[in-house]
């Protein structure tokens, strides 16, 4: 084997190591961007960066436009894409503010000029709130400042103590914020994740009040660094744990919510540096049926590499052949990419009709497609194999014209910690 043959399987074998692994239930894809590219904002059928000089939009099949240059170097804050497709950028040399639209030709916008802007979540359509440590490096708190998109006037909200947190907004208008010690490292355990409600933020805007700790709902403690946050569309929380290098999930913000771990950086080339969830409906849950939603991460090792992961949930499949009619005679049922080494049970029911809905199953998070015919049929257990396949041998005896054979496949984990199932399928059975 030669020098470069050597070198190329190395490289192929390092490829490997660092490889991002993702949950069970979810697939993996990536976008890769400019090296020098940071704080990627997905839009509909584009991407925006910055590179510390441009904001720099790729629209499919066009060549990447600037939307707003600097004649020297800035620092980012942040890049965050708004409903109405435009985009809300900030820097950290010098705080400016801009909204830039994304048609041709359109000019940047400068709206106001803050110290130290860090994190920015869309209020409403004309409206964002701002995390900035407004009074410098040294001032004990961090503000949490409301802007309007339209005249660029700003109003205080009211500050935390520490440096600057990330935040969100979630479905009903409420404000998120991870805290975030002053000290650095931070001690273990001492972030919490806030929230003030709709309301609060309206009253603070009108000068009736002012947001803080004090007044806060505090909604999770214990956890050791936030850098971003993101919600997905069933109460969910994603936040990027830089100081132990891994994307944490908040399952069930809103209800009795606990922390996991989502995906481990600690053994990989790169780091997540910004977190976006794009979707409106359905359940982010692993081997769901039901979500329309993605998970962006930027992965960067901030030299050579620069990239954004799309995650989604991936269903598990439940197949009979290639038949549009089962035939007379055996046939297989099989479901695939199901639990690895989990535990499956197969629903089987004669009928003429669908009748699926979602099953509510008490002790897990992930709702599932079921049958009602399938209550009153037939169940087999099996033991899924490492890839999450097995297969059920059937045979069609021959049944009156219109039959057919309702079937699904739910599963779990070995440890049975999450549930998932096959969509509801509907077999015509030869008569």
């Amino acid at each position: 084997m030669n020098l470069l043959s050597r070198c190329s399987a190395f490289l192929a074998l390092a490829g490997s190591l660092f490889a991002q692994s993702v949950p069970d239930g979810y697939s993996s894809s990536l976008h890769s961007l400019p090296n020098s590219a940071g704080y990627p904002a997905v839009l509909t059928n584009a991407i925006a960066w910055f590179d510390g000089t441009d904001v720099t939009l790729q629209e499919t099949g066009l060549a990447p436009r600037s939307l707003l240059h600097f004649s020297v170097p800035h620092f980012g804050a942040f890049l965050v894409p708004l409903r109405n497709g435009a985009l809300l950028f900030a820097d950290s040399s010098f705080g400016d503010v801009y909204l830039l639209a994304t048609s041709v030709g359109a000019l940047p916008i400068l709206l106001n000029n803050l110290v130290l802007p860090y994190d920015a979540a869309e209020l409403s359509p004309t409206t964002v709130v701002i995390s900035a440590k407004t009074g410098g490096f040294g001032a004990s708190d961090n503000d949490l400042i409301w802007l309007d998109l339209t005249t660029g006037v700003t109003t205080a909200l009211g500050s935390v103590g520490g440096a600057s947190g990330a935040l969100a907004i979630d479905a009903h208008g409420d404000l998120i914020y991870a805290t975030a010690p002053q000290s650095f490292p931070p001690p273990s355990g001492s972030v919490q994740i806030l929230r003030w409600s709709a309301l609060q933020i309206t009253l603070a805007q009108l000068g009736a009040g002012s947001l803080s700790l004090a007044n806060a709902q505090v909604m999770v403690t214990g956890l050791d660094a936030v850098g971003d946050l993101a919600l997905d569309t069933d109460d969910d929380l994603f936040f990027i744990d830089w100081l132990n290098g891994t994307v944490g999930e908040i399952n069930q913000l809103h209800q009795s919510p606990w922390t996991t771990n989502f995906i481990d950086y600690t053994v990989s080339n790169v780091s997540c540096g910004t977190l976006q969830f794009i979707g409106s409906s359905g359940e982010f849950e692993p081997y769901s049926t039901t979500s329309s939603g993605e998970l962006r991460l930027h992965e960067t090792d901030f030299l050579q590499v620069s990239q954004l992961r799309k995650i989604q949930p991936r269903s598990a499949g439940l197949t009979a052949g290639n038949f549009s009619v089962i035939p007379r005679g055996p046939f297989t049922l099989q479901v695939q990419q199901a639990t690895p080494n989990g535990i499956a049970i197969f629903g089987l029911a004669l009928a003429q009709n669908l009748n699926a809905f979602t099953l509510t199953v008490q002790g897990f998070e992930q709702s599932i497609p079921w049958d009602n015919s399938l209550f009153i049929g037939i169940t087999s257990f099996a033991a899924l194999d490492a890839l999450g396949h097995n297969q059920l041998q059937l045979n069609n005896p021959g049944l009156p014209a219109g039959t057919r054979l309702i079937a699904a496949c739910a599963f779990s984990d070995s440890g049975l910690q999450l549930l998932g199932a096959t969509q509801v399928r509907s077999l015509l059975l030869a008569p």
